[in-house]
């Protein structure tokens, strides 16, 4: 007889390169196209729910001119294209979520808004329409021992989203009926200049911004996307975009080549458009809180190649990406934008300020460049505070670009979580029982005090947590893995403010394995058919070609499909490898 006891893998690659010169080719550039955020409160003593949303649309997706009253009220010339009507409200299962009930609208009810805004002017981008429905619950429809689900969707319909087929924007939102709650808020910040940047020129290059979700009262949010492409609760979701990750934890979105995986092709996902023609992407999140009460984040991302206009620049006088005030100190930090393109004037927009600060541009005579804007900082009988300011500078290009200077200002004693660390480099995978991971230390956030490793088995497992390694070290590891299982690793980035956590390291190889590991043959009697069988467990990651060395005199193998046959003609016991190839 022989034994199949031994399975051992590698991955043969045959990577060609082309050498690329390219002179003044700018790449493309995607933008927020449209989207929708908002928020949900229930006020029990009022017995109401407050579901206001918010639709966003860049100027140019939208070039209405006239006036609607399909919302019960005229909107001004000029305004969006979409708008959210009286949502659709369902009961759900408090502990499980299941459906209960659809809750039709109480005799009486307001399917007018209460209150509605629409705001040209305040980003340079974007016209801003938010929306407040307030729904009385005290009629029999509603149940307390329920929560609630409100889902709004657009108005209009976008063709040709490559990731769903589904063409509407939706809100969508769950609040706890219980006692008063609300749900967590999005920041409504918005998604400018995802680069795709030829990974022939720059391989490393990741576009990177934050979802920034907050619940009002504390209670801990977690970040995921929402895939559901049925029409009913969760519905209108979209798969994950090629060469994005989402992290659960922070809400840190990124997109670049570094992060392809399985069968991504970056070159094919977001090349080639234009401004007239387009491609498109979904982007759908959702911010959950402890209480399974939830908000989701719907943003169209549109790219465009741009061969003629250029981004703007922006710098600040700081010269640092974090700085420390003082309490009771005063400090200003000077922005300055530029742009390459004569005759292009820019604009000065930025996140949502705390109440310490303000920002007060400086518009040059007919808003040509260089444009300067001061933030003001005044720190006075604040002990300890810390926040992240976003100041953009955009352009007035028909597909306008812009750029963003992130400055981090910590008063007094206080420290932001550290940013997510570069995806790790892991060797000793699946040969070792110790795992090295390298990787890049955080450009976002607060001074990183220790880093940490954590494994995870391909297929599901039990994690693995390496010991803490003190920052600035750039290398962890973990120990007491196994050396015949392959693992992802993350790495954590530690602060006393919070942890960020790193992408999963690539899985560029296929994993096989292999049932029963031992097996009986007969002497001079042919070998049965499905006597083993072998599995890749990395599916994204095909065989191609197999070879398998050791096998005893009368077998042969298919260098295809790794099936053993034929007729063995001697005894004894041998060692035989399979070795899997993509």
């Amino acid at each position: 007889m022989f034994s199949l006891k031994r399975l051992t893998w590698r991955i043969a690659a045959i990577v060609a390169f082309v050498a690329v010169v390219a002179t003044g080719v700018q790449p493309a550039f995607a933008t927020h196209l449209r989207g929708a955020v908002g928020t949900i409160v229930y006020d029990a003593g009022a017995k109401t729910v407050t579901v206001t949303s918010t639709m966003v649309e860049r100027k140019d997706a939208c070039l209405q001119s006239s006036t609607s009253s399909a919302i019960g009220g005229t909107q001004p010339s000029g305004s969006l294209c979409t708008f959210f009507g009286f949502p659709t409200m369902t009961a759900v299962n408090h502990t499980t979520g299941a459906v209960v009930a659809t809750v039709t609208k109480c005799s009486g009810q307001a399917t007018t808004p209460a209150s509605w805004s629409y705001d040209s002017d305040s980003e340079p981008l974007y016209n801003v329409f938010t929306t407040t429905y307030v729904i009385d619950v005290a009629c029999p429809n509603f149940n307390p021992a329920f929560d609630y689900v409100f889902s709004q969707t657009g108005s209009n319909r976008i063709g040709g989203i490559k990731n769903t087929t589904n063409q509407v924007i939706q809100f969508q939102g769950r609040v706890n009926f219980n006692s008063s709650n609300a749900s967590p808020m999005y920041n409504s910040g918005y998604m400018t200049n995802v680069a795709y940047v030829d990974p022939t020129v720059d391989p490393n290059y990741v576009f990177s911004t934050n979802l920034n979700a907050l619940d009002s009262t504390g209670k801990s949010v977690t970040y995921s996307l929402v895939t559901s492409s049925a029409a009913a609760l969760d519905g209108y979701g979209a798969s994950r975009i090629p060469c994005s990750d989402l992290n659960t934890s922070t809400g840190e979105f990124r997109i670049g080549y570094s992060l392809c995986t399985g069968t991504d092709n970056y070159s094919a996902s977001f090349s080639g458009g234009t401004a007239a023609l387009p491609i498109y992407w979904a982007l759908k999140t959702r911010a959950t809180d402890s209480l399974g009460q939830y908000v989701t984040r719907d943003v169209l991302l549109s790219f465009a190649s741009s061969t003629t206009n250029h981004s703007p620049a922006i710098t600040n006088d700081a010269g640092a990406s974090s700085i420390s005030v003082a309490s009771d100190a005063v400090q200003d930090v000077v922005f300055t934008g530029t742009d390459p393109d004569t005759g292009d004037t820019l604009k000065f927009s930025t996140n949502t300020l705390p109440s310490w600060a303000t920002f007060t541009p400086t518009v040059a005579a007919g808003g040509q460049t260089p444009q300067t804007g001061t933030l003001h900082i005044n720190a006075t009988g604040i002990s300890s505070a810390a926040f992240t300011f976003q100041v953009s500078v955009s352009d007035n290009a028909p597909f306008p670009l812009s750029a963003t200077s992130s400055l981090s200002v910590l008063i007094g004693t206080a420290m932001l979580p550290p940013g997510a660390p570069g995806r790790p480099t892991v060797t000793g995978n699946g040969s070792s029982t110790t795992l090295t991971a390298t990787y890049t230390a955080p450009t976002t956030g607060g001074p990183v005090t220790n880093y940490q490793a954590v494994a995870t088995p391909v297929g599901g497992g039990t994690s693995i947590t390496g010991p803490l390694c003190a920052a600035p070290a750039l290398t962890c590891t973990v120990t007491g893995v196994s050396a015949t299982t392959l693992y992802t690793v993350v790495i954590l980035a530690i602060n006393s403010a919070g942890t960020a956590q790193s992408s999963p390291s690539l899985i560029l190889q296929p994993v096989l394995a292999i049932s029963p590991s031992t097996i009986s043959l007969t002497v001079n009697s042919a070998m049965a058919s499905g006597l083993y069988t072998l599995t890749n467990q990395v599916p994204t990651v095909p065989i191609t070609s197999y070879t398998i060395t050791g096998l005893p005199t009368g077998l042969t193998y298919n260098s295809t499909t790794g099936a053993i046959s034929g007729t063995p003609t001697s005894t004894g016991s041998s060692t035989v490898t399979i070795t899997g190839s993509s």
